[in-house]
């Protein structure tokens, strides 16, 4: 019998790749990802065999899926909290990935109760910075389970190859400015709100670029020197986009770890980013990859020009470089690690 089956909740892949790249490096170890599960308990139940563990990422989506009202939500988190005891009494391991440690899109008591409730009945608690494990411990102590720091994987075998430089430049009918990327879901916390004052004060230095599914963000950010991209780009124009570009800016107002980073240093572009902890952490080690600023209109301004005075070959070299140390295959070998040894420790204990 195979122990080594996994659930990923909620399901995102389609969406996402970072749980087809995470799970898809489980595989490689010889783990089966299950898929498609839906957000219930019973869905769980009916698996035959059953998974050995349940891996959570964001939890969130199993409370707020019941809607906006409170009442509800609450309910769900009841039965959120009964669900996984019953799942823990069964040998079934959980983990919890924590992408957020707060819901980037306003958090609410519902959230912060969750969350707490969770890291009690979590076996593994996974990381992407050391930041994160000390800010989680300062909030809710020390995890009962196991924990570690997962970097954030790359996204080598999630971006294809991009189209020429000059081509995807003329189709956008962008000039000979440097260009900056901004990508993503476009939520308030992103900062994007930002951009249109930053081109405005750059007077044509330097062309920005937004581009995502619309989000919270309310702002109007059409702008001279702005263009404006509404909807989901596919895997190849982002590849595309981030060629054309000199590099990303992520002028977010809070974070606990961004995929767009991992994206960008992936594309071997170098990136003007918001001084958040995160960001600082993964930046570290190639500081040439990237300029740290305010989240503030004066804060991109004077790193726009700050990264510009340094040769940009300097800056992709850098940043492929950071990139080349996070690799899927090597960073999820120490959680497939952790997991076998607990579901090892859990059978032997009930042998």
């Amino acid at each position: 019998m195979n122990h080594r089956r996994i659930v990923g909740w909620p399901d995102w892949s389609s969406a996402n790749p970072y749980q087809k790249l995470f799970f898809g490096a489980l595989e490689h170890r010889g783990w089966e990802w299950i898929q498609n599960v839906p957000l219930r308990f019973g869905a769980i139940r009916r698996l035959t065999p059953a998974p050995s563990v349940l891996h959570l990422h964001w939890p969130y989506a199993f409370w707020r899926s019941r809607g906006p009202w409170a009442v509800r939500q609450w309910a769900a988190l009841a039965r959120f909290v009964v669900g996984l005891r019953a799942l823990r009494s069964s040998r079934t391991i959980i983990a919890w990935t924590v992408h957020d440690i707060e819901h980037l899109r306003g958090d609410r008591r519902v959230d912060a109760e969750g969350r707490r409730r969770l890291y009690e009945l979590c076996d593994l608690v996974i990381h992407h910075t050391e930041w994160s494990r000390s800010e989680v411990r300062a909030r809710w102590g020390m995890p009962r389970g196991r924990e570690l720091v997962m970097p954030h994987g790359n996204y080598a075998q999630a971006l294809p190859a991009p189209a020429p430089r000059a081509s995807t430049r003329t189709a956008l009918g962008l000039s000979d400015r440097p260009v900056f990327l901004s990508f993503g879901r476009m939520d308030d916390y992103k900062g994007f709100d930002l951009i249109p004052a930053a081109a405005q004060a750059l007077k044509g230095e330097v062309d920005f670029i937004i581009t995502g599914q619309s989000g919270t963000t309310t702002s109007d950010l059409s702008a001279p020197g702005v263009r404006v991209l509404e909807g989901r780009r596919s895997e190849q124009e982002l590849a595309d986009l981030l060629h054309a570009s000199d590099g990303v800016l992520l002028p977010y107002r809070t974070i606990t770890m961004s995929g767009v980073l991992l994206a960008a240093l992936t594309a071997g572009r170098g990136v003007v980013a918001s001084d958040l902890p995160p960001f600082r952490e993964v930046l570290e080690p190639e500081p040439r990859a990237g300029v740290l600023v305010a989240p503030s209109v004066d804060g991109i301004v004077e790193g726009v020009r700050d990264y510009l005075s340094r040769p940009l070959d300097q800056r992709f070299e850098a940043a492929r470089k950071l990139a080349d140390r996070c690799p899927w295959p090597s960073v999820v070998e120490p959680v497939a690690d952790a997991l076998e040894d607990l579901i090892a420790a859990r059978f032997a204990s009930s042998a």
